[in-house]
């Protein structure tokens, strides 16, 4: 009898507590707004998309081993006097992919001379000096840019997008350039030889240039959003340039809302063939023609455009992500700066995450829309926010 009294005494004490919590968690939910209430979130998951399987790199020109650099379409050379067009492109991870959205650019008419690619791996002056190798993530071909004719800069550390947007507005800054074009390395671009009267890419640029109304508060002309982007360095200063504290995903949300903020327009427009590409054309000496008169859109630019357009499918149709390709090599090890390929993509991820986070309680916003829904640019960081869990 002395045992059942003890259960049902462990069951009313049981009972009792949580009827205390109960009655606290009520309490707490009538007193504290739903702004001001405490978040909890679970514990760090493993990530849902797995780490892609290892892909070693190899070569994907040839013609450029032996030295022969093709020449361009003869339609497409840029003229000897041209108005600037600084174009930056940023590099991290993955060279054969580099390597393609250069040599696009140059033959859809881009001058070389305009082109700078920014070294972004962290490894100081290891390619350079050509201590990297081509399975190592963060490998360029310093001699394969110059022999190609363009420019290269070495971002001083490792910088994250944000970080690196900065950068080419510094660089920017330093050179006294009032506008400059960027792309993404993982572009390819294409001039649109089956349309007449035929202008090159680079020709549409410059009539888009051309075309900008100067009295015009303008920020940003994209290209296919920013696979290609004209920046007005003026604008980018004003609103204070990119928040790093944001540093991947959600950054561009920030930033070009902020524009909006402060009245400046971002347009869109088309100048050419622009793919967004997870992987490379086997030989890159399919980008230039077998003779410099070759006719415009001939078999071999259907050929190149089909498979520039399958690119493009299957990378924003892959079932585990559309960024597969940044973790795909894994050698380097012993080489310096070495990091171990996959960590640095889990790495990657949780940085990423964790920008999200930032946007969020930067704006009380989860979503892209925050100017749109009225947010203010003086009250960032003061909103509460407008979601509970």
């Amino acid at each position: 009898m002395a045992y059942a009294l003890s259960v049902r005494r462990r069951h009313l004490v049981l009972f009792l507590a949580v009827l205390l919590i109960l009655g606290l968690l009520l309490e707490y939910i009538a007193l504290v707004p739903p702004g001001e209430r405490m978040v909890i979130t679970p514990p760090s998951m493993p990530f849902g998309t797995p780490i892609p399987d290892a892909k070693p790199s190899v070569e994907i020109f040839p013609a450029a081993v032996d030295g022969r650099i093709p020449q361009i379409l003869t339609a497409n050379q840029p003229p000897k006097s041209h108005h600037p067009t600084p174009l930056l492109i940023g590099f991290t991870r993955n060279w054969p992919i580099l390597q393609q959205c250069v040599v696009s650019y140059i033959t859809a008419g881009w001058p070389p001379v305009d082109i700078y690619v920014v070294d972004n791996t962290g490894t100081m002056d290891s390619n350079e000096l050509g201590l990297l190798t081509l399975q190592n993530p963060f490998f360029i071909d310093y001699p394969r840019l110059r022999m190609l004719g363009v420019n290269i800069i070495t971002a001083p550390t490792l910088l994250s997008f944000a970080q690196l947007q900065n950068f080419f507005l510094y660089t920017a800054i330093r050179k006294s350039w009032r506008h400059y074009y960027w792309s993404h390395m993982d572009s390819a671009v294409l001039s649109e030889e089956e349309k007449q009267p035929y202008r090159s890419l680079y020709q549409r640029i410059i009539e888009s240039w051309n075309s900008i109304n100067k009295t015009e508060k303008w920020a940003i002309k994209f290209y296919a959003y920013d696979h290609l982007a004209l920046v007005n360095v003026a604008a980018y200063m004003d609103v204070g340039g990119w928040d790093t504290h944001i540093p991947f995903y959600s950054t561009d949300c920030d930033f070009h809302a902020r524009l909006h903020m402060k009245n400046y327009t971002t347009t869109d427009e088309n100048v050419g063939h622009i793919f967004d590409v997870g992987g490379t054309i086997p030989d890159l000496s399919v980008f230039y023609p077998g003779t410099g008169n070759e006719p415009l859109n001939s078999e071999r630019f259907k050929y190149l455009r089909k498979r520039l357009d399958d690119l493009q499918r299957s990378k924003s149709e892959a079932k585990n992500g559309r960024n597969l390709w940044q973790a795909e090599q894994r050698g380097g090890k012993g080489e310096p700066f070495y990091r171990n390929p996959v960590g640095f993509e889990k790495a990657m991820r949780h940085w990423i995450k964790t920008g999200r986070t930032v946007f969020a309680e930067k704006w009380g916003h989860r979503d892209c829309d925050i100017w749109e829904i009225g947010k203010e640019i003086d009250k960032a960081w003061e909103y509460r926010k407008d979601w509970w869990v």
